[in-house]
């Protein structure tokens, strides 16, 4: 998507704004089907790796449900319950991404809203496994009971910058984009 004047103009439209015949037309949209049936073919081996990793994150979630919830109930801490996100979230990261790139070339209804799905739940795994990761780097639950409030503070602002660094490295396609995600996790260490 190109931004013009206030408006969206999408790549395809401004080459048939070029042209009004039909076979122009035509040329063109077959000429996109091909590019994207490639796509589809190099990202072909995708749902294999993430339905690879889905059992490990399923049976860490089932074992860290079941420590927290039942085997060590009594001496499980909030922290404890705050870490089965992990695993929770990384599991249905996997199962949407396996289903994402194994409808590969998304021409239906169905394959887009998992798309959908699929990019919210990315860009809010990062955020929640740094609040995860903080909270265990902060000793929450464990060396103390609370968090200061400038600490509080401190870490939801970086926390909230991490998200939109997330939504900057999804929307712009260049290898500089990785930087503000990296900025906001040596941030967090700091």
């Amino acid at each position: 998507v190109r931004w013009r004047r206030g408006r969206v103009f999408w790549p395809i439209s401004s080459q048939l704004m070029a042209s009004n015949s039909s076979h122009t037309v035509q040329a063109v949209l077959e000429q996109q089907r091909q590019a994207l049936l490639a796509l589809c073919e190099r990202l072909s081996t995708s749902p294999i790796v993430y339905c690879s990793f889905l059992p490990l994150w399923v049976a860490a979630f089932a074992y860290w449900g079941f420590s927290v919830y039942h085997r060590h109930r009594r001496h499980a801490l909030d922290l404890h319950r705050l870490l089965l996100w992990v695993p929770a979230i990384s599991a249905l990261y996997c199962g949407l991404s396996a289903v994402y790139y194994w409808t590969c070339p998304w021409d239906n209804t169905l394959a887009q809203l998992v798309g959908a799905c699929q990019v919210v739940v990315s860009i809010l795994k990062e955020p929640v496994m740094l609040v995860c990761l903080l909270m265990v780097a902060k000793g929450w639950g464990i060396t103390r009971d609370k968090l200061t409030l400038k600490e509080t503070v401190i870490s939801s602002v970086i926390v909230g910058f991490l998200y939109m660094s997330v939504v900057v490295q999804f929307v712009l396609v260049h290898v500089l984009a990785v930087v503000p995600l990296l900025v906001m996790w040596l941030l967090m260490l700091i």
